[in-house]
């Protein structure tokens, strides 16, 4: 057990009993990623696919696991962040697509509910695409459609995001301490501040004191950005929200305040009503009182998203 390890059971991460850290060889490295195991034994596992955002790690999901007992979560660090940093390249939507059907494969799973967070809904939707037998279900959280939707200017408001979030991954931290006090300060978790936000703040660093940095890289940032926004897998993947003919429900899922918690959100209305009207079979449900990380990071968050994976087992 590592010292973040450590941190992370004293910190009271939940299920942490249930959950072990594991790798396996993808092209350009190794891969990690983390497995909670269901807390009873059954036949009828949900197993549900969990996947970060675009400078994000595993780390990000026990209030989810908190909320989903009976169900296995596989969360894995995308290429270029976390545990998976060493890997260098290549980037983009289709190679983390791929990634995922490795990850699946060697924990013998056949099909998963995908939830996906942020960049995470885009790679969702991609595997969707590429390996449609391994999808069970899309829950699109926050993220998987395109930000401007028709209504503001999506180039630019990406590349705002780009300039922010690459700020961010440039900076330098003397200590764990000093890293994890810049991000208790951040807006987006005034007065949402947990042992698990500190948890995946801790487990984001890399490097060694007095030059801590994110482990989340810059290289991955641009090279997934630009798949994003100029690349073809993903205008192929959105197709499949308006074909009649595809089985599997999608939902998504939007946060009421955007990444520093302000408004409007990430999504705004206007936004939100055009991708309702271009796609009118894509379930949305609005999430209030959460912005676009404690959607994920806050109990009330967490259960929003449960609620969703428990509507796939509903039918």
């Amino acid at each position: 057990m590592t010292d973040l390890d450590r941190a992370a059971r004293l910190a009271g991460v939940p299920a942490w009993d249930r959950y072990s850290l594991r790798s396996l060889p993808v092209p350009g490295g190794d891969l990690t990623f983390g497995v909670w195991e269901p807390a009873q034994e059954s036949s009828l596992v949900t197993t549900v696919l969990a996947l970060h955002g675009i400078t994000g790690n595993h780390r990000c999901w026990p209030y989810l696991v908190e909320r989903l007992p009976g169900a296995r979560i596989i969360a894995p660090d995308l290429r270029g962040r976390g545990g998976s940093s060493e890997i260098e390249g290549p980037f983009g939507l289709s190679h983390h697509a791929d990634d995922m059907v490795a990850v699946l494969d060697s924990v013998g799973v056949e099909s998963a509910v995908v939830v996906g967070h942020s960049m995470g809904g885009y790679v969702g939707l991609v595997l969707a695409d590429r390996h449609p037998d391994r999808v069970r279900s899309l829950v699109l959280v926050d993220g998987g459609l395109p930000l401007g939707g028709g209504v503001t200017d999506p180039e630019a408001e990406a590349d705002r995001i780009i300039a922010s979030l690459a700020n961010r991954l440039a900076m330098i931290f003397p200590s764990r301490a000093s890293a994890v006090r810049f991000w208790r300060h951040h807006p987006a978790f005034e007065g949402a501040w947990t042992s698990v936000v500190e948890d995946y703040a801790r487990y984001d660093l890399g490097g060694q004191a007095p030059r801590l940095r994110s482990r989340a890289s810059y290289a991955s940032l641009i090279a997934d950005s630009r798949d994003v926004h100029q690349g073809e897998s993903l205008r192929r993947a959105l197709s499949l929200l308006g074909r009649p003919d595809v089985e599997y429900p999608a939902q998504w899922l939007v946060a009421s305040h955007g990444l520093m918690n302000d408004i409007p959100a990430l999504y705004p209305p206007p936004v939100v009503v055009h991708w309702h009207e271009t796609f009118p079979q894509l379930a949305i449900r609005p999430v209030n009182a959460v912005n676009h990380y404690t959607i994920v990071m806050s109990r009330r968050g967490a259960e929003a998203i449960a609620s969703a994976v428990r509507r796939v087992g509903r039918g």
